[in-house]
């Protein structure tokens, strides 16, 4: 794909997920975000990808990236880890967007692991703190608020997006015996927001039924 298309700056791809043992348990869906059929290669530029992103959360696996040498060695550099903590690398591939397109191959090409025991995974369990993604796409939206590049409806589903962390973050204080403070982040969200955001997607709902 970067053979072939020179305005393209990165390539990813979906993936199967596995457990611990190497079992297949589920996949990706990249393609169903960007509303693409499986199998295809499609190229995103910034106007076009980062509106998706901003709906869906990070669907750009770090483990499948291909990137130029070049632009990593020219335009990149540095992981901004300092800023964006965990999730400095969606900060790369924005960084990388704004200049280049950005390619997806729609079929899962590689697996990735996912298990229980994973220190990723440990720490959203524990975690009742705000998500770092929300870091770097709170950056990226204030810089491109007033470009005509995001909707309204944008910013209403990022956040429901942000109200599923919330939900989160609330059960994880449940868990830990820290009710009141639980308690005090769920009232934090509007009730008639979460009511119209419900029945919009199977997140939307798992947020409704969590809260």
């Amino acid at each position: 794909v970067l053979g072939r298309f020179p305005q393209v700056g990165a390539v990813f791809t979906e993936a199967s997920l596995i457990d611990g043992y190497g079992k297949v348990f589920g996949e990706t869906k990249v393609a169903q975000y960007v509303r693409r059929q499986k199998g295809e290669t499609v190229a995103f530029n910034f106007k076009e990808l980062f509106p998706v992103i901003l709906r869906s959360g990070n669907f750009l696996l770090c483990s499948g990236a291909m990137v130029r040498t070049e632009i990593y060695k020219t335009e990149i550099r540095f992981w901004d880890a300092d800023r964006f903590s965990t999730s400095c690398d969606l900060d790369v591939w924005l960084r990388i967007l704004e200049h280049h397109q950005i390619a997806l191959i729609l079929q899962k090409l590689m697996r990735t692991r996912t298990t229980q025991t994973q220190a990723s995974f440990q720490e959203l369990k524990r975690n009742t703190q705000r998500a770092d993604m929300f870091l770097v796409l709170d950056y990226y939206l204030e810089k491109y608020r007033s470009q005509g590049i995001i909707s309204d409806w944008d910013i209403a589903v990022y956040e429901a997006l942000q109200r599923m962390d919330t939900a989160r973050r609330a059960m994880n204080l449940y868990l830990t015996a820290r009710n009141q403070d639980a308690r005090a982040l769920l009232r934090s969200i509007s009730t008639w927001n979460l009511i119209k955001f419900a029945f919009y997607s199977k997140r939307g709902l798992l947020t409704f039924l969590l809260i």
